[in-house]
C-alpha cells in the first residue's frame, strides 16, 4: 500500500528524466503552489521550463491545508526567476506566442485589452 506521494527527490528525478527522454513533450511545469518558491526554482534546473506563470493568486491549495499558494505578482516572479540566471518570458496558454518580460519597464506583466479585463489586445 502505498502512503504519501512522492518525495522531493523523486519529484526532481522524474522531471529530468522526463525531460531527457519524453520529447513528445515539448513543456514541464514546476509548480510553487506545491514545491513553494526555493524548490519551485530548483525544478527549473532539473529541466522543467514553466514556473506556472499563469497563477498569480492560489488560494485553493492553501485552504485545503498546503503550505504554499498565495499572491504573486508578475514582478516577483520575473525576480525569482532571474535569481537563478533565467529569463523570465510571458507566454500564452498554448505556448505559441511569448514575449521576454523586460525588467525596466514601469509596468510588467500581461498585455490586457482595452478594458483590462483580459480582453486581448488586438495589434
Amino acid at each position: 500500500m502505498v502512503e504519501g506521494g512522492a518525495t522531493t527527490a523523486e519529484d526532481e528525478l522524474m522531471i529530468a528524466v522526463s525531460r531527457l527522454f519524453l520529447d513528445n513533450v515539448d513543456h514541464i511545469q514546476s509548480s510553487w503552489v506545491k514545491y513553494g518558491d526555493t524548490q519551485g526554482l530548483k525544478m527549473l534546473t532539473c529541466g522543467a521550463d514553466d514556473f506556472m506563470g499563469t497563477i498569480l493568486s492560489e488560494e485553493i491549495t492553501k485552504r485545503a491545508g498546503g503550505d504554499y499558494g498565495e499572491f504573486r505578482s508578475v514582478r516577483e516572479y520575473a525576480d525569482m526567476i532571474r535569481a537563478i540566471g533565467r529569463t523570465p518570458v510571458e507566454r500564452s496558454t498554448d505556448y505559441t506566442e511569448r514575449r521576454v518580460v523586460d525588467p525596466d519597464a514601469d509596468v510588467i506583466g500581461p498585455r490586457l485589452g482595452p478594458k483590462a479585463d483580459g480582453t486581448p489586445l488586438l495589434e
